[in-house]
């Protein structure tokens, strides 16, 4: 897994596994078999497709939008929209979330 420590400036698509300790401005899209650490902040949404697998220890300032992926929030998340109920999102006694329906 890589290390970034970096700021992004506009939305991207993880092409690696990443622990990421910088800036997103745009969205950051999680795709399928991809493993993503947030211990940075991420300014608008953060989507995780089917079959990848995130964890947010640090920020998320707009939607969590997970469809099907193995999510857990440690940190804070403006909120949480989960498109599959039969993979919802971990929210640990810590997070700082809301579902959206």
């Amino acid at each position: 897994m890589e290390r970034l420590d970096v700021r992004i400036d506009g939305s991207i698509r993880l092409d690696r596994d990443v622990q990421f300790y910088g800036v997103i401005t745009g969205s950051l899209t999680v795709p399928r078999g991809r493993t993503f650490e947030l211990h940075g902040t991420v300014l608008h949404d953060l989507i995780v497709e089917t079959g990848a697998i995130v964890v947010v220890y640090g920020s998320v300032a707009g939607l969590l939008k997970n469809k099907g992926g193995n999510v857990r929030v440690f940190g804070v998340v403006g909120s949480v929209m989960d498109f599959d109920e039969t993979r919802p999102t971990d929210l640990s006694c810590q997070a700082a979330a809301t579902r959206t329906a």
